[in-house]
């Protein structure tokens, strides 16, 4: 019976750690849900016009396209999955924006193609002042230039770490998994779960209730 219940207990706790992870001991960015202009971060890019080969599944927002996709449209829907996450106040926009003048000063990321490390096809580099984010730079590697499919799944996981989030191990639910399927190119439950947990639109939405003395509750 002991060894029952001690093994429920590490299947229980196994469970409690397959969920959205963050970086640890970080502020993350300097935005907060006081006002339209304090909730954006700004997206630096060039060559929107350059044309993909558009291989992304009928389901997609861009399969209707044809047969090829701008990165213009292709950044614009994944800034728009991320901003349509209605329980989070972050939102990405263009350096285009009317607020970027103005309030662009440490809340700037970058998309860029380059080198990568070994064998990465996208990366993320977060720029810190101490604890706080001042700064990404997500690096796309040259193949992703000849699939529209990979470019969108590479480019969300790759802003998701921007703003914060890490690798869970959940293997079905999070673009920012590691193990999630081939096919999962776009935000999943888990990862707007973690965009909620780290840019509330309400404070009581990052809260848990505790559960056998555990809490998921953001700790200001």
């Amino acid at each position: 019976m002991n060894k029952i219940r001690l093994l429920l207990m590490f299947s229980f706790l196994f469970l409690l750690t397959t969920g959205f992870q963050i970086f640890t001991n970080r502020d993350f960015w300097n935005i907060n849900n006081s006002s339209a202009a304090s909730r954006k971060l700004f997206i630096r890019y060039s060559g929107g016009t350059e044309q993909y080969n558009n291989n992304l599944p009928a389901s997609d927002v861009l399969a209707a396209s044809g047969a090829t996709v701008t990165l213009d449209a292709i950044i614009n829907s994944v800034l728009n999955d991320y901003n349509a996450i209605g329980s989070s106040y972050v939102q990405l926009v263009l350096t285009s924006d009317s607020d970027f003048a103005a309030n662009s000063t440490d809340r700037i990321i970058d998309i860029v193609f380059d080198k990568t490390n070994g064998t990465q096809v996208g990366q993320a580099e977060p720029s810190f002042r101490g604890y706080r984010i001042i700064g990404c730079r997500v690096v796309l590697n040259a193949s992703l230039k000849s699939t529209a499919k990979q470019l969108v799944g590479v480019m969300t996981h790759e802003m998701g770490h921007c703003l914060g989030l890490d690798h869970p191990q959940d293997t079905v639910n999070a673009i920012m998994s590691y193990f999630r399927d081939e096919n999962a190119i776009r935000l999943n439950t888990d990862d707007k779960m973690g965009i909620t947990y780290l840019y509330p639109l309400n404070s009581s939405y990052s809260n848990e209730v505790a559960t056998f003395g555990f809490s998921c509750a953001r700790r200001e």
